[in-house]
């Protein structure tokens, strides 16, 4: 239903990388403005 109406999913599970044309994004990783993956900012980077 999703691929259906153009929606991205959101989730944790990453099992939903397996169908193809569906948008999904992980809610607790960061990505950058080209959509890129950004890693998560270690403790040491956040307190800078």
């Amino acid at each position: 239903m999703a691929i259906e109406h153009g929606c991205t999913i959101v989730s944790t599970d990453a099992d939903f990388d397996r169908f193809a044309g569906l948008r999904w994004s992980h809610p607790l990783r960061r990505y950058t403005k080209d959509g890129r993956y950004a890693p998560a900012l270690t403790a040491i980077q956040a307190t800078r």
